[in-house]
């Protein structure tokens, strides 16, 4: 049957097909007595987001692309042994960072308070040289 008008359905498990494909297709959903799983929440292709902001999430097989900012409240766990920054700008993390494997540095380290070493500390330049550049003791 075609519908041109509002359906309203009874049915404890309820089906709803849409198939428009001129003018700019859309369906709206709505719960009265419940919830549905996709209340305001927009699916494009193979996109997910917001009226305003439809791509907000891109799904493809093996991968998400978030597109917005990612918040969170608790931990975000990277279930790998490979973890990538690929942004630019700076990266800041709050807290402690730990690292347990080797760590290459390519640029200038900076370190804003007291620094304790564990073990030795290894110049292995041949012109590699500690200097002390403030003016007054303390």
């Amino acid at each position: 049957a075609t519908m041109r008008n509002d359906i309203v359905m009874e049915e404890t498990a309820a089906s709803l097909t849409h198939t428009a494909s001129s003018g700019t297709p859309g369906l709206t959903i709505k719960s009265t007595f419940g919830f549905v799983d996709v209340e305001s929440v927009r699916f494009t292709d193979a996109k997910i987001g917001v009226n305003g902001d439809p791509d907000l999430l891109s799904l493809a097989s093996g991968a998400l692309t978030v597109t917005g900012t990612l918040d969170t409240t608790a931990d975000i766990r990277v279930a790998t042994n490979k973890f990538t920054v690929d942004a630019s700008g700076n990266t800041a993390v709050e807290g402690t960072l730990g690292v347990t494997g080797v760590t290459t540095l390519s640029n200038t380290v900076t370190i804003a308070q007291d620094a304790t070493l564990q073990a030795n500390l290894k110049l292995e330049s041949e012109t590699a040289a500690i200097t002390h550049t403030a003016t007054t003791g303390g």
